[in-house]
């Protein structure tokens, strides 16, 4: 939740800012292009819901991890502001299933616990990443004096989320075949 909440807040914040810095764009503009994010994202939050099963929640935080990555990665470079606003839209909807997802599925790694504790627990850790990547974010920009540095933090959080959900993955396979024998039994 720290990465995943450090990523989708980083181009919330920031990205009107990058806007307006790197395209001499207006505040308008930087307001469509945060816009264009938050499009994105209830797209992918509602899409995915609609959607995903509980047994595939480890499969849509990792690919759209991985697909984040390969999204705000060329962000720095474009030099078009509408392309720029398709990637935001893009990055939106690769952002969007992190954070009900990765909730819902430690609950489910996790028999026996509160659900309500946990969701609670796992925002106290989203909340501090938000924070904390986002004042990291304005600190690299402000030493490299170009903000289009400090966006590579983006898919940064992105590619650290995937890896983590990827050994979590490798070190539950055995378990996996226990509790999901197949999936017509696998709960929904």
């Amino acid at each position: 939740m720290f990465v995943a909440g450090g990523g989708e807040f980083c181009l919330t914040f920031w990205c009107a800012s990058f806007i307006q810095l790197n395209f001499m764009g207006s505040a308008w503009a930087g307001g469509i292009g945060t816009a264009c994010f938050a499009g994105g994202m209830v797209l992918g939050r509602t899409g995915w819901g609609y959607l995903i099963k509980q047994h595939q929640l480890k499969h849509l935080i990792f690919w759209s991890a991985l697909a984040g990555v390969l999204i705000t990665l060329p962000i720095p470079w474009l030099r078009n502001l509408y392309v720029l606003f398709a990637f935001l839209f893009l990055a939106g909807l690769a952002t969007g299933p992190f954070w009900p997802s990765l909730q819902s599925y430690c609950a489910d790694r996790l028999p026996g616990t509160d659900t309500t504790m946990l969701f609670i627990l796992l925002s106290s850790a989203g909340v501090p990443g938000c924070g904390f990547f986002t004042w990291l974010m304005g600190y690299i920009g402000n030493q490299a004096g170009d903000l289009s540095v400090a966006f590579y933090l983006v898919p940064g959080c992105y590619l650290t989320l995937g890896a983590l959900v990827a050994y979590e993955w490798w070190r539950s396979a055995p378990k996996e075949k226990y509790l999901y024998p197949s999936q017509d039994t696998c709960p929904d």
